[in-house]
Order: C-alpha cells, then sequence, then structure tokens
C-alpha cells in the first residue's frame, strides 16, 4: 500500500499537484512504521518537497530537521542525493533565517555523509586489498 502511495504522490507532483502529492506522502508516512527509518525517510522528503512548492516553508524546515536527526545513521547516496535537493529547493527562500539554517543543516549532513562514504569505501577496500 506504501508502494502505491509512493507512486500517486510522485504522479500528482509531476501533474502540478502540490496538495494532493501532499496528501499521497502523508499517507506513505501513516503507512510506514517507525521503525523503517529508511522508508520514512524518503516519505519525509517526498513530504518536504510538496511543503516547499506549496510555501509552507516552516513546517518544511522543521520537518527537514526532524528527518536530518532521525536519519544520521543512513548514509546512502540517495538520502544525499535528496538532501542535496531539498537544500536546493530551499534556496530561493534564503531571505528566512529559518531556511538559512536549514540548508546549512542539509549542508553539514551531506558533507559528513559523504565523508562516511568515503570512509567506508575506503576502509573496505583496504580490508579486500
Amino acid at each position: 500500500m506504501g508502494s502505491l502511495s509512493s507512486e500517486a504522490a510522485r504522479c500528482m507532483r509531476q501533474l502540478g499537484k502540490p496538495a494532493k502529492a501532499q496528501e499521497h506522502a502523508q499517507r506513505i508516512l501513516a503507512l510506514r512504521s517507525s521503525n523503517s527509518t529508511r522508508s520514512r525517510a524518503f516519505g519525509q522528503l517526498f513530504l518536504i518537497a510538496t511543503l516547499i512548492e506549496q510555501g509552507e516553508l516552516e513546517e518544511a524546515c522543521r520537518t527537514t530537521r526532524d528527518v536530518v536527526e532521525a536519519t544520521q545513521s543512513l548514509g546512502s547516496q540517495l538520502i544525499v542525493k535528496q538532501f542535496q535537493d531539498i537544500r536546493d529547493q530551499l534556496a530561493p527562500h534564503v531571505g528566512s533565517a529559518d531556511v538559512q539554517e536549514t540548508r546549512q543543516i542539509l549542508a553539514d549532513a551531506v558533507r559528513q555523509r559523504v565523508w562516511l562514504q568515503q570512509w567506508i569505501t575506503t576502509d573496505t577496500q583496504a580490508a579486500s586489498g
């Protein structure tokens, strides 16, 4: 059911219907257990994008900070890419102190996770070589 909601959310966003996309993103979160950190993160990141599109910057920033904190153990390239995308989406709104702070949090999270990915890759290569 969560996958279907994900597809519906993507379709609504592509059709330029951010409010409908937001509804489906919220449904994704309702269907994902709190134990599925990665799945919930993707749903939350999608929700953040729809909030930004609708000008709900305060909620988008709050949710972004929550996701960054909840996913500290996740360093996948997809999570990093989505953090970068959210940071880019927030760029036009840097007049807001909340947006500036959130963009800095995202930049720090990306930097940390890219470093972690490189460290793990280097450590794995050294162990196998």
